[in-house]
């Protein structure tokens, strides 16, 4: 099981993590609050990037139309595999690289599967998607991390699969050699 903990690590340490990416998930620091009086336990409030809750929203580019692509168009048709990458990052290329074998045996066919490129150019974009991505997935262009700060992703690659009802159910960050397989059982359980 991977752990975001250790793919961040990695991350940093690879220098793949991109300074807006990074500082956009971060919380600002709160103000010492002043004594308040005991109250009553409050429920821990429920994060929509959790597991089991409604996926958020977003609106991004299609890379292949150059039409927006916008997340709640598609919910509810199939279930839908998310995978957020940058041109320049190996992990993402491994990860890349089994999808589309596992593609091409045809072990992914209940759900569509979307790769978010995070890169600012587009010739880097179209040279990923000639030589590393399956041609039957889209390919969406995602340049000011709008998708990814929704999801408060904090590295590449990074991954997300929705089901019909349009909930999400399963997420991860990193990626190992041999990963897909967790993903594949990932999509075959998703409702």
């Amino acid at each position: 099981m991977r752990t975001w903990k250790t793919a961040l690590a990695f991350a940093a340490a690879m220098g793949m993590l991109s300074a807006p990416l990074a500082t956009a998930q971060t919380a600002p620091a709160a103000a010492p609050a002043a004594p308040a009086a005991p109250a009553a336990p409050a429920a821990p409030a429920a994060k929509a990037w959790e597991i089991g809750q409604p996926a958020i929203d977003f609106t991004v580019k299609n890379f292949d139309t150059g039409k927006d692509f916008t997340l709640a168009s598609e919910l509810k048709k199939k279930k839908m595999l998310f995978v957020w990458i940058s041109s320049s990052c190996s992990t993402c290329l491994a990860e890349m690289n089994e999808l589309k074998l596992a593609m091409e045996e045809g072990k992914i066919t209940d759900a569509a599967v979307y790769v978010v490129n995070i890169d600012f150019k587009d010739d880097n974009i179209k040279s990923y998607r000639e030589n590393f991505v399956h041609k039957d997935f889209t390919v969406l262009h995602d340049p000011k991390f709008a998708s990814a700060q929704k999801y408060r992703l904090r590295a590449t690659p990074s991954s997300l699969i929705v089901d019909k009802k349009g909930d999400i159910s399963y997420k991860s960050t990193g990626f190992e050699p041999g990963g897909v397989k967790e993903l594949l059982q990932a999509i075959a359980a998703a409702k």
